[in-house]
């Protein structure tokens, strides 16, 4: 009976000592830590872009047009850029920038262009963007890669890259979430470690959550789950 006893408070000792594993971390400290300000601009290269719905881009015509002399030459103007509107796909651009005011969730990826948690995360955030429409929700993907140190001469290995994550694009058909590649250079600011997926969400340039999942196999349904609640409860208005 005391051998029993003995056995038990080992164990619950051992259970005290020795935390379980967690599939993520928390950022708690650093230029990716909660209340701080993104840490800057960055200008990666975008694979694909966020499609611009229609009654967006007319919203933005009748916005501009209050401040023209001439509205009726401008209203043509913008009509006919409506067919063909700006897109930064194909282009070195910043994201940060262009989302301003917005709230964002930044994903930083390595190693993932073939995982399928990951294209499945992609896809409910790319939805959680289309009906968050009016909150302005925005998202957007980095992809590193250690073969690429310099996105802008790296002729090879950036169109290496950017077959990989046109497979994504093809896989998951996103319309909200826009894909780009950037060496981690780029992003020195951010202090990046090696994680599979760094996750930071912001609003109005300051940072409301952020976290790490060291491995690939840490992204699963659970923590899906996780990121996906964090975006309703920290960075969308309370409704």
């Amino acid at each position: 009976m005391r051998q029993r006893f003995i056995l038990a408070s080992l164990l619950l000792l051992a259970a005290v000592l020795v935390p379980a594993s967690m599939p993520s971390a928390e950022i708690t400290k650093g230029p990716l830590a909660p209340g701080k300000n993104i840490p800057g601009a960055f200008h990666p290269y975008n694979v694909t872009a966020r499609i611009i719905p229609p009654e967006e881009l007319e919203r933005s015509e009748s916005e501009d047009d209050k401040d023209k002399d001439d509205k009726g030459k401008e209203k043509e103007k913008k009509k006919e850029s409506i067919n063909k509107p700006y897109t930064s796909k194909g282009k070195y651009h910043c994201l940060v920038t262009d989302y301003d005011l917005d709230p964002v969730v930044m994903l930083v990826a390595r190693g993932l262009e073939d995982n399928e948690n990951f294209n499945d995360l992609l896809k409910k955030l790319d939805e959680e963007c289309g009906k968050n429409r009016t909150a302005r929700l925005r998202a957007f993907v980095v992809f590193l890669s250690d073969d690429l140190t310099n996105v802008a001469t790296q002729d090879t290995q950036r169109e290496a890259m950017v077959k990989k994550i046109e497979k994504v694009q093809d896989a998951c058909k996103l319309s909200n979430v826009v894909l780009t590649v950037a060496a981690k250079n780029d992003l020195t600011k951010y202090e990046l470690d090696n994680s599979a997926l760094t996750v930071v969400m912001y609003r109005n340039l300051r940072i409301v959550a952020s976290q790490r999942l060291a491995k690939s196999d840490d992204l699963n349904n659970a923590a899906i789950k996780a990121i996906l609640a964090d975006v309703s409860d920290k960075l969308l208005p309370k409704r």
